[in-house]
């Protein structure tokens, strides 16, 4: 069975594929936070605010 991949469809698995990675980062820097592993923290910082910019190019 061949399934059509529709635009709402590559949308909506585009916004859930999205939202797992925010979840991931998030839990990731609230670890090191809890850690005090400040360098990572910085990182992890850096990768979100860019996520972050990625997601509003999209758009």
């Amino acid at each position: 069975m061949i399934t059509k991949i529709t635009g709402k469809m590559l949308q909506e698995a585009t916004l859930t594929h999205q939202a797992n990675i925010q979840r991931s980062l998030e839990h990731r820097l609230q670890v090191a936070r809890t850690k005090g592993n400040q360098e990572l923290v910085h990182l992890l910082e850096a990768e979100f605010n860019q996520l972050g910019a990625q997601n509003v190019s999209k758009f």
